[in-house]
């Protein structure tokens, strides 16, 4: 698959690209996680997908544009080492319908899903603009 190929690696936790030289993130001593390179790309004719927002256990987000309606999305696509395994991405699909079936102010709004040409499938939910848990952890003592 073309799309495993189209990959670099991302700090979590700064976000910034580096080679498959490194494994740790010379700024933040973190893991570097495997991301694809879905940057510039369009999805349905419908959303721009922009740059990484963050990174975790199943997939990746990007920030993305709804071209018609010009607004701004959360984009989530199911990660690289896990595109091959049929019951994690059963499980991305679930956590798609589930999550839009709910309405509360504490959930993230679903607002479309599919898949790449590629078979990659992906998620779009409101983008929420914010501090991450993470980094108020890292700003705050308890």
């Amino acid at each position: 698959m073309r799309y495993l190929l189209k990959r670099s690696f991302v700090c979590p936790f700064c976000k910034l690209d580096h080679d498959d030289s490194v494994s740790v993130c010379p700024k933040t001593d973190k893991r570097l996680t495997v991301v694809h390179k879905m940057g510039g790309t369009t999805l349905g004719g419908k959303y721009k997908v922009e740059g990484v927002l963050g990174a975790g256990g199943m997939g990746v987000v990007y920030e993305g544009l709804h071209r018609s309606i010009n607004r701004r999305v959360a984009i989530k696509f199911l990660s690289p080492e896990r595109i091959g395994n049929a019951e994690v991405r059963e499980r991305f699909i679930n956590e798609a319908k589930l999550a839009a079936s709910l309405g509360h102010k504490n959930i993230v709004a679903v607002l479309d899903m599919g898949e790449t040409g590629e078979g990659v499938p992906y998620i779009v939910m409101e983008y929420l603009d914010g501090e991450s848990l993470g980094a108020l952890l890292e700003r705050k003592t308890r």
